[in-house]
Order: structure tokens, then C-alpha cells, then sequence
């Protein structure tokens, strides 16, 4: 059976089986750390970070973690059934940990526990797992990290390239999807400049490869992207919308700034001022 997902509706959470590890640098110990794993299932987009145990406080950070990662809250949270989400299972009313229904309040969601004994309900974040295997795993498996954030900037850097690596039979990655259902998610904390920043520049990029594709698909042979659109609305708004107006829109912090970008294309005084002398 074929589930449809929508997007930014659902965030599935669970832990890699296996384990990965770093080296203490004090004691040459090899301390074993668990790896949060969840998946947007629309896009099949993917996030991990290795944490020290799957005990509520670590869970939490890394759910934390997670949605600042996809710079949005989905509507509802599912995880397994997770000692550290899950007190009592339940395929009806099952009783959450107090701890994770406070978390889902602050952050305006909701959790929804996969069923007991439903398989089809956590199907894609244990496909994801499987992936993290082999894309994440199996690549990291030589190196030697000698604390938790330098193996998570690896993890990180190993589930980036899974997320932009196209998907089969796909004329897209994940990560390019997922993008697309950015504007559905809710807002990101635009307090944060450079997680804004990032957000934005992610946005755009893909959105241009997005573009191309359409652009190929309907025969279209200029070339098309964010850059130019905005430049084309510039040309075709110059004197039908008030500069006050445009300066909201461009979110110029001057108007002056408006003015002077608006002048790019405005040349309407001037077309009329060559009518004048040559009638074509």
C-alpha cells in the first residue's frame, strides 16, 4: 500500500540499531554513542546526530536539534516506541512521557506514536536507517574521532551529501524537495542571521534547479532563476505599483535603495522622449 504524505505534516523519529563510537582522549576508552535518526516522509529528507544514550534528555536535545535543523515544526511528531516518548503503548491513547508532551506544546505540535505491531507505520525511518548504514556508516568507519561534535560534523557533513544525492529514478534529491515544502513549515527564528542566511541561500539554489527543470520541460531555452524573476518583476512593476509599495516588497530597508534599484528599469521618460523625435 502506497501512503501519501503531505508535506510538512509528519516528522519520524527513532534510533539506529547499531552504534557508532569515539575515543576519549584521557583515558584511550572507547565510549559507544546511540544515533537519533528522523525523516520528513514527504521528501524523504533526513537528519542524525549521535547523542550519549537514549535516556529523555538526550532524546529531547536531539529532537531539539532536528527541528532547528529543518528550520521548522511539522505538525506532529512520530517516534517509535521509545522509552523516552512513549510510557505506556497504546494503539489508541497512548500515554506520553511528560516531559516530550511539554516539549510538543512549546514548539505548537503534536505527537502521534507509531502503533504497536504496525510496521507500515515507521516503515521510512527504518529505510532511512538502512541508508545511514551504508551512506554514513560505512564511510566513517576508518576514521578515528576522539569527541562527540567532531564524529556529529562528520555524521552531518556524510547525511548532507545523502540528502543531495539524486534519488532513484528521480530528476531530484531529497534535499531539493524538501525545500519545497519550506513555506508549509513554520517559521524559522529569524533572530538566528546566520541560520537565516543559510536557510535562504539553500532555498534559492534549489529552487534555480528546480526552475531549470521546469524550464526544460516546456521547451524553454533562456535561462531562467530567482535572480532573473526578481529583475523581470522590477521591469514589469515600475510604474503600476507605488515605490512605497515595492520597498515592502524587496524588504529595503530605504526607500532611497528602492529608487535607485527601480531606475534599473524604468525608461518609460525615456521611450517617450525617443516617440517624440523618431515615429516609428
Amino acid at each position: 500500500m502506497v501512503l501519501d504524505h503531505k508535506p510538512g505534516d509528519k516528522l519520524f523519529i527513532d534510533y539506529a540499531g547499531k552504534t557508532l563510537s569515539y575515543i576519549d582522549r584521557d583515558t584511550g576508552e572507547e565510549i559507544e554513542v546511540q544515533v537519533f535518526v528522523a525523516c520528513l516522509p514527504y521528501s524523504d529528507y533526513c537528519f542524525a546526530l549521535a547523542v550519549p544514550s537514549q535516556k529523555l534528555e538526550d532524546f529531547i536535545y536531539a529532537l531539539g536539534c532536528c527541528l532547528k535543523d529543518l528550520g521548522g515544526v511539522p505538525q506532529t511528531l512520530v517516534p517509535d516506541n521509545l522509552k523516552s516518548a512513549v510510557i505506556k503503548a497504546n494503539p489508541y491513547e497512548p500515554e506520553l512521557n511528560r516531559a516530550l508532551e511539554d516539549f510538543a506544546n512549546h514548539y505548537g505540535t503534536s505527537v502521534t506514536p507509531a502503533r504497536p505491531r504496525k510496521p507500515q507505520d515507521k516503515g521510512l525511518v527504518e529505510n532511512q536507517v538502512k541508508l545511514i548504514y551504508s551512506r554514513v556508516y560505512a564511510k566513517l568507519r576508518k576514521l578515528t574521532f576522539f569527541d562527540l561534535p567532531s564524529l556529529n560534523k562528520a555524521i552531518a557533513q556524510k547525511v548532507r551529501e545523502h540528502n543531495q544525492t539524486r534519488m532513484q529514478q528521480k530528476d531530484y534529491c531529497r534535499e531539493e524537495k524538501f525545500d519545497l515544502i519550506f513555506p508549509q513549515l513554520k517559521s524559522i527564528d529569524f533572530r538566528d542571521s546566520e541560520e537565516v542566511t543559510r536557510r535562504t541561500q539553500s532555498i534559492t539554489r534549489n529552487l534555480n534547479r528546480r526552475l531549470k527543470i521546469a524550464a526544460k520541460q516546456l521547451g524553454i531555452k533562456k535561462n531562467i532563476s530567482m535572480h532573473i524573476a526578481r529583475h523581470s518583476f522590477g521591469n514589469i512593476s515600475g510604474d503600476k505599483i507605488p515605490i512605497q509599495m515595492l520597498q515592502k516588497l524587496y524588504r529595503h530597508s530605504s526607500v532611497t535603495t528602492t529608487i535607485r534599484y527601480q531606475a534599473n528599469f524604468i525608461h518609460k521618460d525615456a521611450d517617450d522622449a525617443l516617440d517624440s523625435v523618431v515615429n516609428f
